[in-house]
Parts: structure tokens; C-alpha cells; sequence
């Protein structure tokens, strides 16, 4: 009788990993391709009077809308009146409207405060010059100071719909 010499612990098994790496791509690629980005939904945070205070319609919640900076032009595009919330301020004047919106967020900055957290809104007439805009943005994003830095102001921007021309 024949006896087989034991098995060699010589042999040696070796993994397959080019299956894994291909399942590996193959998954990574349907993620990737199938991936779809939402926008971000609303904060339904609720602020609501408490008990036994009055309510003063004078009093501007700034924090429930964006604030609105209307920019009116005349017939040749030149700015003829500027009004943040239907308050008038004057047209050639930016430094009026920056020492209001001082007066208005305050000097408190940082995560939770009335500037990180207040908007503005731009709504521009249809024939107004373009660097009225840009001087509408630059003076509600920043002001600079007696030593020549410039301290943010309010940081979220955005525009209105354009408006047809003749439209109020």
C-alpha cells in the first residue's frame, strides 16, 4: 500500500483582488452618477411674542425678512433715489445708509449675531447704471474705519428679479 506523502504547506492560496477592486469602482461610479444635490430647505424657526409683552408695529423685526434696498433711476440710468425699507436715504451719500445699518446689527460679530444671520435684498430699477449696484454691495458689505481698515458689515447679498422696464 501507497502512502501519500503529505500536502505541502507550500501551495500557496492567493486572493483575487481585481474582482474586489472592480465591484469597488462599479459601486463608487453608481454613487457618484445617482448622487443628486438638494437644496438646502427652510428654517421654519417660529419667533413668536411672549406673554404680556406689547406688540409696537413701529418696531422692525429684523430678523424674519430681508432687509430691502431699493435703487430707483432716472431716465439716463443715474441713480435719483435710494430707500432700505421704504426709509429714504440720499442717493450721493453711501455713508448715511452704512452709519443706519450700524445703528441697526450693531458692533456685536460671530456666529448668532443680527449681522451673521440679517440679509439684504437689492432691488434695482431695469436702466440703472451697473456700478450703482456695485457701490449699493460694497457699501452694506463693509466700512472702513478711522485707521483705513474696513470692518464687515453684512456679508448675505442678493438681488431682486429684474424688473421690466415702466414696472413699479
Amino acid at each position: 500500500m501507497q502512502i501519500r506523502p503529505p500536502i505541502s504547506s507550500q501551495s500557496k492560496v492567493e486572493q483575487q483582488m481585481t474582482p474586489l477592486i472592480d465591484v469597488v469602482f462599479q459601486l463608487l461610479v453608481f454613487f457618484v452618477m445617482s448622487f443628486k444635490v438638494s437644496s438646502v430647505e427652510g428654517d421654519f424657526n417660529v419667533k413668536m411674542q411672549r406673554h404680556g409683552q406689547d406688540a409696537d408695529p413701529r418696531r422692525l423685526d429684523l430678523t424674519s425678512a430681508p432687509l430691502k434696498l431699493r435703487l430707483v433711476a432716472n431716465g439716463e440710468g443715474q441713480l435719483s433715489s435710494l430707500s432700505l425699507n421704504q426709509q429714504p436715504f440720499p442717493a450721493s451719500d453711501w455713508s448715511v445708509l452704512q452709519r443706519h445699518l450700524l445703528q441697526l446689527v450693531g458692533t456685536e460679530t460671530g456666529p448668532g449675531s443680527l449681522r451673521d444671520s440679517l440679509e439684504v435684498e437689492i432691488d434695482c430699477d431695469y436702466g440703472l447704471r451697473y456700478d450703482y449696484a456695485i457701490s449699493a454691495v460694497t457699501a452694506i458689505s463693509g466700512v472702513r474705519s478711522e485707521s483705513g481698515d474696513i470692518m464687515p458689515l453684512l456679508e448675505h447679498v442678493k438681488f431682486a428679479p429684474p424688473r421690466k422696464p415702466g414696472a413699479m
